[in-house]
């Protein structure tokens, strides 16, 4: 671990023979500056690794690479830069705020990659590439792909366009383009593939029993959850992949993701007031962790 106490981490090494430094990274995707018009500044890459290195010359870095689009601030631009860049790829949660990015933003998946391709050959270019061990690929605001304005509170999401788009096409995959299969299935003869919506948070909050969805009244709900898990998972792969390949495999990608028992905590773990059945059991599957059969 890296905590800036260089002289400790020299004898941590040096007593345990063990030299594999964590920390986390990303914020060289700050937007546009003085000195560059692109979105990535790679200027003080080079400056931590450096440091580390002259403590400990054997050091080997395990980087935690944040992709979530929260804190992003400059003096160029001002915070958050990404949001009012592209304000309509952003989630807005059922409280009407609008946050970060949108998973199903294929603005930020495809602006993801870049940076990792970028990032992985400025490393490459300045020596660095060869002592990395591992890319660990980071979204949510916990880094953990929890989004914790929409998922670990009373608020739900996810309303914005991106997510809507995303999730009727789902639909129209899911369920072979026959709407009359749709309305069947979701017990409504009135709902579309153009009409469907993400479920309100009523409908999210409201489980009937613990986390069991009534297939007969809730299949709108549960089929949103399949939805969001599906595409953390791919997200997911994509970006490992995407590291992967930007390295030339010879450094390992990996994810924090699968929390199926772990993200059992509710809004009153918070402290947002007392835990109600309703919302205490919805966070597993508002958080999108449920693709572990996926990844």
């Amino acid at each position: 671990p890296i905590s800036g106490d260089t002289d400790s981490a020299q004898r941590t090494a040096a007593a345990t023979d063990t030299h594999i430094y964590t920390f986390f990274t990303g914020s060289e995707w700050s937007g546009p500056g003085k000195d560059h018009t692109g979105h990535f500044d790679f200027s003080k890459t080079e400056e931590s690794f450096r440091e580390i290195l002259k403590t400990d010359p054997n050091a080997l870095f395990h980087l935690r690479i944040q992709l979530e689009m929260s804190g992003r601030s400059n003096e160029y631009n001002g915070p958050p830069w990404w949001q009012s860049t592209y304000p309509d790829e952003c989630e807005i949660t059922s409280e009407g705020r609008q946050v970060e990015q949108s998973y199903a933003s294929t603005v930020w998946r495809e602006e993801a990659k870049e940076f990792l391709r970028a990032y992985i050959a400025h490393l490459d270019r300045i020596g660095i590439a060869e002592k990395v061990t591992a890319y660990h690929v980071c979204a949510g605001q916990s880094t953990e792909w929890t989004k914790w304005s929409s998922s670990g509170r009373r608020a739900c999401g996810d309303y914005s366009p991106p997510m809507k788009r995303h999730f009727r096409d789902w639909l129209r995959r899911t369920y072979g383009d026959d709407v009359d299969r749709l309305r069947k299935t979701w017990n409504n003869v009135k709902v579309t593939f153009e009409t469907a919506e993400v479920p309100s948070p009523e409908e999210q909050l409201g489980a009937k029993l613990y986390s069991f969805r009534d297939p007969k009244t809730e299949r709108n709900v549960s089929d949103y959850y399949t939805c969001l898990a599906e595409l953390c998972a791919d997200l997911n792969i994509d970006f490992c992949r995407t590291a992967k390949e930007a390295c030339g495999g010879i450094s390992m990608a990996g994810t924090s993701y699968g929390y199926t028992l772990t993200c059992s905590y509710n809004q009153g773990f918070y402290g947002e007031g007392p835990v109600t059945v309703s919302s205490e059991f919805s966070h597993n599957q508002r958080g999108g962790h449920m693709g572990l059969a996926r990844v």
